[in-house]
């Protein structure tokens, strides 16, 4: 079996190292390591939290929501 490198969770499905289902019920559970984050493009610091990925837009919500801040691009990293 070939390693594969994994950069942010939609990965896993998408080199079908997990089919889709398990992906879906699997991927909250299922962190990518930082080191791993800052060599992608498609970089999403949730990916380094038990947050299901469905559920990412509404953590970006609360984040700026909490921040009181709607300009600022890593409203995440800023909120973490």
């Amino acid at each position: 079996m070939k390693e594969e490198k994994v950069f942010v969770r939609l990965d896993l499905m998408k080199q079908e190292i997990l089919p889709k289902l398990v992906y879906y019920n699997a991927i909250g559970f299922l962190m990518i390591k930082a080191e791993n984050l800052t060599h992608s493009k498609t970089f999403d610091i949730l990916d380094r939290t038990r947050i299901h990925p469905e559920l990412y837009s509404v953590a970006k919500w609360m984040c700026k929501s909490a921040l009181d801040n709607s300009d600022a691009v890593d409203i995440v990293e800023k909120a973490m």
